[in-house]
């Protein structure tokens, strides 16, 4: 395919930006290989800042004087680097700030829940989150509106 847009792996094609590549056929391997390298870690440093400010601006006043396990901070900044998107890198500074404020309060296995879901997904997911507290006891409990209760018979 020749013309304007050039051929499929061109620099000029556009396809290539949707499956991320940012190299071009006339650089060497290493040049290549290093171009990659810069664009990926830019992309990463600018998730994190976003995912680092949002768990700024969630943090409570009072938080605890106990350390952040570096396993689970090493796990969520890893899956946090990768997110681009604003309402999943909410969700990550919302973990950020609660573990802050209360050192285990999230698991690992919840970082990689996180990890694995979409953007709907974890809207879906979080809507009951919303309505789940624990009780003096300390028993979660949730509230669900039942949809049939305030239905009106036919």
């Amino acid at each position: 395919m020749t013309g304007s847009k050039g051929h499929y792996g061109s620099p000029r094609d556009p396809r290539r930006k949707r499956i991320g590549v940012h190299f071009s056929n006339n650089e060497s391997l290493p040049a290549q290989i290093a171009s990659q390298v810069a664009h990926q870690e830019a992309k990463h440093q600018r998730n994190l800042g976003q995912f680092v400010d949002a768990a700024h601006k969630m943090l409570p006043e009072n938080v605890s004087g106990d350390q952040v396990d570096s396993d689970w901070i090493n796990r969520l900044f890893a899956v946090a680097q990768e997110i681009p998107n604003k309402q999943m890198q909410q969700s990550c500074g919302r973990m950020l700030a609660g573990e802050v404020a209360r050192p285990g309060g999230f698991s690992l296995r919840t970082i990689d829940c996180l990890r694995n879901m979409s953007t709907s997904e974890a809207i879906l997911f979080s809507e009951p989150c919303e309505s789940t507290f624990k009780t003096n006891w300390g028993m979660p409990f949730a509230l669900f509106a039942d949809p049939s209760l305030g239905a009106v018979p036919d």
